[in-house]
């Protein structure tokens, strides 16, 4: 009887030391899980700070267009101005060309009629100019 006893015992103990390894290996790939899950998690914020980054340069990049965008538009203004102001220019060449046209025949006609009072024998040249000026038509 005391052999069976023993023998039980025995077998209890190697049964309890069995639990004992399997509850050790399972230990062991919790703490295996643990780590990767660690590992896992430092990936992620390692990818976060990258995204992060990438996340910042986008809007420094986005900044940097809108400026662009400013500055060409600032360009057109001006060029737009500029073509404005020439034009301005053009017209008034445009109006003071047409003006010496008009005193043109003006002076021909007062140099006509100061030939014609000369070729009369007079010095005086004040009428003929007068009566030029007053077939001359204002351009106001």
């Amino acid at each position: 009887m005391a052999q069976t006893t023993i023998s039980m015992v025995q077998t209890t103990i190697s049964m309890a030391q069995m639990v004992i390894s399997m509850a050790q290996m399972t230990i062991s790939m919790a703490q295996l899980t643990i780590s990767m899950a660690e590992m896992t998690i430092s990936m992620a914020e390692m990818t976060i700070s990258v995204a992060q980054m990438a996340n910042s340069m986008a809007q420094l990049t986005i900044s940097m267009a809108e400026t662009s965008i400013s500055l060409a538009q600032t360009a057109i203004s001006m060029a737009q101005l500029t073509i404005s102001m020439a034009e301005i220019t053009i017209s008034v060449a445009q109006m003071v060309i047409s003006m010496a046209r008009k005193t043109i025949p003006v002076a021909e006609m007062t140099i006509s009629m100061a030939q014609t009072t000369n070729s009369h024998g007079t010095n005086d040249q004040s009428n003929g100019t007068k009566w030029a000026f007053l077939w001359y038509k204002s351009p106001f």
